[in-house]
């Protein structure tokens, strides 16, 4: 009974130490917070977030947003611009048809979201330089001109990229025709690159070995 009196009595000192450190452990956290009100809010806190929302605020007032990047786009493009002059090239009409699409969803979208950029009215500029460009690409595909038309529609593309950087004071920018193809990619129609369209299922299971 007497050791169970020691304990408890211990257990209470302990306590009252405890809750003693702790009242002047707020105590000192109530002094800096008042003196520094953001330094002792936990990160992700009410009062934390609150002191940076005010401080980035203050920071950007009066400041314009900054537009969206052009440069995605201009790498996107090239790109596309690229396997579509290969297609062209390489006289695969559906696979030209198909990068001529994602080429002019990839310029209505650059449209959209950067319409002007540093000054430049971007929208416009795409819509009189290389509109037309696509254009002529799309009605040589629809007449299967043959392959020199082809090519002369792909160099089309590629001029009106020049032209737009020349009138952005963006002439340091050269695009040129491609001349190979860096991708793991074939861009000759099927029946030239020896691949062997499989009409149906039964004829891709007996190339495969097995009953139909």
């Amino acid at each position: 009974m007497n050791a169970m009196k020691t304990a408890l009595g211990a257990a209470v000192v302990l306590g009252s130490g405890l809750v003693l450190s702790n009242v002047l452990l707020w105590t000192r956290l109530a002094r800096l917070e008042s003196a520094h009100p953001s330094a002792t809010a936990p990160e992700g806190s009410g009062a934390a977030v609150t002191s940076k929302v005010a401080t980035t605020a203050s920071a950007v007032a009066g400041e314009p947003e900054e537009p969206p990047e052009l440069a995605p786009y201009m790498g996107e493009l090239q790109r596309l611009t690229h396997k579509l002059h290969l297609s062209l090239a390489a006289e695969n009409v559906p696979l030209a048809e198909f990068y001529l699409y994602e080429s002019r969803e990839l310029v209505r979208e650059m449209k959209s979201t950067v319409p002007e950029y540093r000054g430049h009215a971007i929208a416009i500029l795409a819509e009189r330089t290389l509109e037309p460009a696509y254009a002529a690409v799309e009605r040589a595909l629809r007449e299967t001109a043959p392959g020199a038309e082809l090519r002369t529609g792909s160099r089309a593309v590629v001029a009106a990229c020049n032209a737009c950087h020349r009138i952005t004071s963006h002439a340091f920018v050269q695009i040129a025709e491609p001349e190979n193809n860096p991708y793991a990619q074939h861009f000759e129609p099927e029946e030239k690159h020896g691949a062997r369209p499989i009409a149906h299922q039964n004829a891709k299971e007996q190339d495969l070995g097995q009953s139909p």
